[in-house]
């Protein structure tokens, strides 16, 4: 094995000018065209006269050097029994000498000598752990022509008493890997798996001959104590139980019954020790799966847009003013309120909140009427109190309550799911002004 460009072809020609110098026949095999016309061109120049055998090369019978390709070799002479005499036998790319094609070939000439050429580095199966006892292929070994000597591998030798790292089969691929290093095939390296360390909480004490000894308190100290935690149980909205609670995890004992102290403001010692025991709180309660309610992380106000309305033909035919003009009526609708065909957008709020003038906010309704998005459920009309109403709208991709008293459910018509094709033509307001104004001078024009 040797890399590309190296030279496999001439080292393999100097060896077949040996063989051809003592009248010994020699058989070349490859596989690819390319292959087969390089080699011929090496031999050629090396001076090495030879046969091919492939298909559209004139055969040379008689040359001691035959290169043959794989394909023509085993339909001519294996088929045949005819096969080409050789003493020496060159597989190039022998990493395909593993099919069955090349192994019968191979198979055919059992006296001759094979030499294999590749740069495709090769897999060593090892099923009898024979690299343990014996070292990697590539450990350099120190060999010996002296009978009362062994061939001796340092590396390997190291290996087994211990002093360098030792051969270990990889868990994840079979490949071998050296101890402590990444396994060479797949790169994996175990990690060593963590010791448990045991934590336990607690108060920092005097330590005494060997043992902790916690902070003692007198009377006075603990009166101190008491009044600091009903302080902050006051400033928190904590119960008495809190107060009475905490001052037993701190001093061991209940206070006395009855006694309710003057709150104190707290030192720094007193809020820290109180933090601290919320956070060990906090710690067993995660430990033991315990969970607070959490929230549940609603999301901020937002406008749903149905995907089978964006898709359909009517709103792609829309114009962009209909259809932010349509996001605003639908930000009217509810839920829980169940208010579609009660939805009511004036021509002044639409003007406030999308922007334009009211001939053209009164356009996008007409348009969205036409499109099929929208049904107006009431008229526009005038309030007994002299005010006046804006019209109640009813989106067609939705529900919408029915009956008298809303007690049953309609389901959605949407309509634009049956428009005709039909642009939408507006003839009102400032439109038909300029179309009876068009009109006018047209007329006026002839005459």
């Amino acid at each position: 094995m040797a890399p590309t460009g190296s030279g496999k072809t001439v080292i393999a020609a100097e060896i077949i000018g040996h063989f051809t110098q003592r009248y010994r026949p020699v058989l070349v095999l490859a596989h690819r065209l390319e292959i087969v016309t390089q080699t011929a061109k090496k031999l050629h120049g090396c001076g090495i006269r030879h046969g091919i055998i492939k298909a559209g090369f004139s055969p040379r019978p008689m040359e001691r050097v035959q290169v043959a390709s794989v394909q023509t070799l085993w339909v001519r002479a294996m088929h045949s029994e005819a096969m080409t005499p050789a003493d020496l036998l060159i597989v190039d790319e022998c990493h395909h000498a593993a099919a069955h094609t090349w192994r019968k070939i191979i198979e055919a000439y059992p006296a001759a000598v094979l030499i294999g050429l590749t740069a495709t580095p090769c897999v060593i199966l090892d099923h009898s752990g024979a690299v343990f006892r014996h070292g990697l292929p590539e450990d350099h070994v120190e060999w010996t022509l002296d009978a009362d000597r062994r061939a001796e591998a340092p590396a390997h030798q190291a290996r087994l008493e211990r002093r360098a790292p030792v051969l270990l089969e990889c868990s994840q691929c079979s490949a071998l890997r050296l101890g402590g290093q990444p396994c060479p095939s797949c790169g994996f390296l175990p990690q060593r798996p963590p010791r448990s360390v045991f934590i336990a909480d607690g108060e920092l004490g005097l330590v005494q001959g060997g043992r902790a000894n916690g902070q003692t308190y007198d009377a006075e100290a603990c009166a101190r104590w008491h009044g600091m935690l009903t302080h902050i149980a006051v400033e928190r909205g904590y119960q008495r139980g809190w107060i009475a609670h905490k001052y037993r995890e701190k001093f061991g004992t209940f206070p006395a019954w009855g006694n309710t102290p003057e709150p104190i403001p707290p030192t720094p010692e007193v809020r820290s020790w109180v933090r601290s025991r919320q956070i060990a709180y906090a710690k067993f309660t995660a430990r033991c799966g315990v969970r607070r309610r959490r929230d549940k992380g609603r999301l901020p106000p937002f406008v749903p847009l149905d995907v089978e309305v964006m898709a359909s033909p009517a709103w792609r035919a829309t114009s962009f003013g209909a259809r932010w003009l349509y996001v605003h009526l639908k930000r009217r609708w509810s839920f829980k309120q169940q208010n579609n065909g009660r939805l009511f957008l004036s021509q002044r709020d639409a003007q406030e909140e999308i922007g334009g003038s009211r001939d053209s906010i009164s356009r996008w309704f007409r348009e969205l009427q036409h499109y099929g998005f929208i049904v107006m459920t009431e008229p526009g009309s005038l309030g007994i109190d002299g005010k006046g109403k804006a019209p109640r709208w009813r989106l067609t991709e939705l529900p919408a309550p029915g009956g008298r008293n809303g007690s049953t459910t309609m389901l959605p018509t949407k309509d634009y799911l049956r428009w005709n094709g039909a642009k939408f033509r507006d003839l009102q307001g400032a439109a038909q002004r300029i179309h009876e104004w068009r009109r006018r001078r047209a007329v006026a024009s002839v005459h």
